[in-house]
């Protein structure tokens, strides 16, 4: 197996996906180099967490699912969350 080694810039895009009973908004983390990537889905756990992995229940924001989605592009893996 080869390793990613994609290490250059990558952008971060607001999604909206209109649903019957609402909108599902995510964001899609990319990297900058030409596509195909590998995708990656990343899903919060239960409870009160946002998208980046943040939660009212602790004193500061942790950001580690933005954290985790940035080290997957830059390795060259798309990633939405």
């Amino acid at each position: 197996m080869r390793a990613l080694c994609y290490s250059g810039p990558m952008r971060e895009e607001q999604i909206d996906l209109p649903l019957a009973w609402g909108t599902l908004a995510g964001t899609l983390q990319l990297p900058e180099a030409e596509g195909p990537w590998p995708a990656v889905l990343v899903i919060a756990g239960s409870g009160p967490t946002d998208r980046d992995g943040n939660t009212p229940l602790l004193p500061e924001r942790l950001d580690n699912l933005k954290r985790l989605a940035a080290a997957l592009a830059q390795r060259g893996m798309a990633s939405l969350r």
